[in-house]
């Protein structure tokens, strides 16, 4: 449906009195922005008509969630006010950008190079497009279209490569991925470890768990020898070992329980997902974003 580049780098603002702070800078073509289906929650939508797009600096921007609370108190009159930027914190090639708007809380790039959340969303204006086409390796974001899936669109686009490479001698290879795939791509393969070592524990357990229960046997055979000389039957004998066998498995099941929620609630915080917001469609559907890498 839609298809944009963009590039990500870091900035500081040097406004409100805070001194300076690193911030993490997103450019995207405005196909990018509608991809994401990015929508300001107060402040303009993201045009790339707007004035200053395609002058110095960054032009219009729009800031996240987490830095309009943070460095601007939350405050609705942000909108239309103008911020400095710089390079580094002494200020190097200090620039102003007019913020437009504020994004929702959450909204991130889901990708390796993109491991911190976005504090200033910018468009990337068309004289930067070019020159970034150029590059040897760029990235862009996309939406499918319904009738279209993963396959297809890399075809397409190899046959576009193939095509500028003749007159360039060079080919770019261009590789398209949703973002489940470079999310959980990792995590897949974490996870396949961590089966196969939590499959290998599971095996040293039950053999553990085996020579145990015979050596208990061992040990407590002279004892139900005693207690049958002494009158007690063996279906009164097999009712106690099972209850005590049930009340050990009780346990250790409620305890086991426990540490797996408590587990499995500290690798979802480590592996989540990074949000792009509600319109973001669902895995099982083909109208999904993709990320294309040349």
């Amino acid at each position: 449906e839609n298809i944009g580049g963009f590039y990500s780098f870091s900035f500081w603002i040097m406004d409100e009195g805070g001194g300076a702070a690193p911030l993490h800078v997103a450019r995207l073509e405005q196909a990018a922005f509608r991809a994401l289906d990015l929508r300001p929650v107060i402040g303009n939508p993201v045009d790339v008509g707007a004035p200053g797009t395609e002058g110095e600096g960054l032009g219009p921007v729009w800031i996240s969630s987490s830095l309009w609370h943070s460095r601007f108190g939350g405050r609705h009159s942000i909108i239309g006010e103008t911020i400095r930027l710089a390079q580094n914190e002494a200020g190097l090639f200090e620039s102003r950008a007019r913020v437009m708007g504020v994004m929702p809380a959450g909204v991130r790039i889901p990708h390796p190079r993109l491991d911190s959340p976005v504090d200033v969303w910018a468009i990337l204006p068309a004289s930067l497009t070019r020159q970034a086409a150029k590059a040897e390796v760029f990235l862009a974001l996309g939406r499918l279209r319904p009738d279209r899936d993963i396959a297809q669109a890399q075809a397409q686009l190899d046959a576009l490569a193939d095509r500028r490479s003749q007159g360039e001698g060079q080919r770019r290879r261009p590789t398209v991925q949703t973002f489940q795939e470079i999310v959980l791509g990792p995590s897949r393969r974490t996870a396949a470890v961590m089966s196969a070592g939590v499959a290998l524990v599971l095996m040293l357990a039950f053999g553990n768990l085996a020579s145990l229960t015979v050596a208990e046997g061992r040990r407590r055979r002279r004892e139900f020898a005693i207690r049958i000389s002494l009158g007690a039957t063996r279906r009164q004998l097999w009712k106690e070992l099972v209850a005590e066998q049930l009340v050990l498995t009780v346990s250790a099941l409620t305890v086991g329980v426990l540490l797996a929620s408590l587990v499995l609630r500290g690798l979802t915080y480590l592996l989540t997902m990074a949000d792009i917001g509600p319109p973001l469609a669902s895995p099982s559907t083909l109208n999904v974003p993709v990320m294309v890498g040349f």
